[in-house]
């Protein structure tokens, strides 16, 4: 439960809660992070929202000097990302449940203070694949229903099960902004050089192999614990990810699991019964060296009532963060120089889409093309080329004698073909369908990869990026929201598709916020976005810089910015806005 602190026994709560983060080991042993963190919860509690800015925070906080620029140093993106682990770290030590927590998302310099007292407090999004399609895109039909068996998971006897799905929901929050820092320096680069890691040499016989175990040490647990059912759930959700080899879910009546098959990662989860509540343990752990990179815990109480949530989107919840790209175990792989594995160069590919250069582009580009020489046969390094081939059609990044678009649906088709069931490679087809402006084809295509995995995070944030583009922006924010909701980092194009779903929502302030914490480095896009909304801020300096970022990096904004934005799949509509914001900017006078 979010607590406002406009109170004053709330304010003395936060205020408590703020000595008790201050005193924690992860903090008070970094004076930065300290005035940091003091700063930021100051000027909330004050109502000063408004001053909690990257300048502020860098120049009263971090003490630079008053020349301090936050577009050329990621000095407070930097501490920012400590401190969200610091206060992870705290936070998952507070036994008291009632107990405020001061917490700083993905994305934001804005503390919130958080309260849990049940389970049934935390919100939960509906299952995407049960959204209504935009009225502006044909829809398909409904998506096909699982299995009977997962059928009567979802609507037969579980009433009781939904809620200790509920509560297992909370295992990787805290856990996954442990290593959200982690995972912002494997993707992102201070500087416009290449930012992909050099990553183990390409081996077309293997995937990363997981294995999920659940463990049950007590003799007996409450009535309420659907032990099958919930054993079931967790196999069916690991297994959408097809980007790993899923070796299977083994249920361990005891503390120790039995022989398991041979593995790169171990998904525990751990039941302990205390009287009639249950704490669940969760764990990611690394079997080369028996390490848990990724874990969590939590206590619940017997349910007091059914409620409407989905066991499957809850736990889909959990693993997403874990499984998709940009996620914890992408991180692992790339820094894990020993592994030899088929996702090296689809890694590559999403640390090029998350800080776009010519020379990331390159090297994704190489990878994956060096691994379809040598046989592969897996349907994400196809889709990954379809992703970069459309980049040299969009942005001519990089661009080859060849036709990219021809080529980028050639690799599409053969990503289908290769993987008929591949979520990944159904967005491959989607990405080729919405450039073309085929939208009905484009909207099946991603409601298939939606259908085939309603939980990566990747997959539903391109529909909603897509959505919005084309001006449903209702249904695209709602959807970017639930996607939101699953990622560690944002990629640059996320946190562009943000900006546009609130500018043309016309929710301007937010927008002019969401520009504020951009680094226009990083891709065109979020250029554009910095330069409308300096503008908006009358910051005429920093839009004329993000002006020449934006030609810099695609000179053909310079001369037909329309036809650019069109030939990224942008409705004309939806460009035309932007470009006459653009011009307003300055950007006519390049022209």
């Amino acid at each position: 439960m979010a607590l406002d602190a406009s109170g004053g026994a709330q304010r003395k709560d936060v205020e408590a809660a703020l000595e008790r983060a201050l005193a924690a080991e992860s903090i008070s042993g970094s004076q930065q992070l300290s005035n940091f963190l003091r700063f930021v919860v100051t000027k909330k509690l004050d109502g000063e929202e408004a001053d909690i800015k990257a300048y502020s925070i860098a120049v009263d906080a971090l003490g630079r000097e008053e020349d301090f620029d936050p577009q050329e140093s990621a000095a407070v993106r930097v501490a920012a990302g400590r401190l969200r682990q610091a206060l992870a770290l705290h936070n998952a030590q507070i036994e008291d449940d009632e107990a405020v927590r001061i917490v700083l998302e993905p994305g934001s310099y804005v503390p919130t203070f958080e309260q849990s007292k049940t389970p049934t407090e935390v919100p939960l999004s509906e299952t995407p694949v049960e959204a209504p399609v935009p009225a502006s895109v044909v829809a398909e039909p409904a998506p096909t229903q699982p299995t009977p068996k997962l059928a009567r998971l979802v609507t037969g006897q579980h009433r009781m099960l939904r809620w200790l799905a509920l509560a297992v929901a909370i295992l990787g929050v805290v856990a996954l902004v442990n290593l959200s820092l982690l995972i912002y320096s494997t993707f992102r680069a201070d500087s416009a050089t290449d930012p992909t890691l050099q990553l183990a040499p390409q081996d077309t016989g293997r995937l990363p192999r997981i294995v999920a175990v659940l463990k049950l040490p007590e003799a007996s647990y409450p009535d309420w614990f659907g032990i099958g059912e919930f054993a079931d759930s967790i196999g069916y959700v690991m297994s959408r990810f097809n980007d790993y080899q899923f070796m299977g879910l083994q249920r361990s009546e005891g503390e120790e699991a039995g022989e398991l098959p041979e593995a790169d990662y171990v998904m525990e989860v751990t039941a302990r019964r205390r009287g009639e509540q249950v704490r669940f343990f969760g764990a990611l752990k690394r079997t080369r060296d028996d390490v848990v990179i990724w874990s969590s815990s939590r206590l619940i109480d017997r349910p007091a009532s059914v409620g409407d949530r989905n066991v499957l989107d809850i736990l889909g919840r959990i693993y997403s963060p874990v499984a998709s790209p940009y996620g914890v175990i992408y991180v692992d792989v790339a820094n894990a120089r020993g592994m030899r594995s088929q996702l090296d160069c689809v890694i590559k590919g999403y640390q090029y889409f998350y800080f776009e250069s010519d020379p990331g582009h390159a090297n994704a580009r190489a990878c994956a093309e060096a691994a379809l020489e040598s046989g592969t046969k897996l349907p994400s390094i196809y889709a990954i080329l379809t992703f970069l081939y459309l980049d040299e059609h969009r942005e001519d990044r990089n661009r080859l004698e060849r036709d990219p678009l021809e080529a980028a649906q050639r690799m599409a088709q053969k990503a289908i073909a290769l993987g008929p069931q591949s979520a990944r490679a159904h967005q491959a087809l989607f990405a080729v369908q919405k450039v073309l402006g085929q939208r009905q084809a484009a909207n099946q295509s991603a409601l298939e990869a939606i259908k085939l995995n309603p939980y990566d995070a990747d997959i539903l944030g391109d529909y909603a990026a897509w959505l919005i583009s084309i001006g449903d922006v209702e249904r695209g924010n709602e959807f970017l929201g639930k996607a939101d909701q699953l990622l560690a980092v944002r990629p640059a194009w996320f946190d562009f598709y943000r900006f546009l779903g609130a500018q043309l929502s016309r929710d301007f302030k937010s927008a002019q916020d969401i520009t504020t914490m951009m680094d226009m480095r990083r891709s065109p896009l979020l250029a554009m976005a910095v330069a409308i909304g300096a503008h908006s801020r009358t910051d005429f300096d920093t839009a004329r810089k993000a002006l020449e970022e934006l030609v810099r990096a695609e000179p053909g904004f310079a001369t037909d910015p329309l036809d650019r934005l069109i030939k990224r799949g942008f409705d004309a509509s939806v460009a035309k806005q932007l470009v006459e914001k653009l011009d307003a900017a300055g950007l006519a006078s390049f022209r």
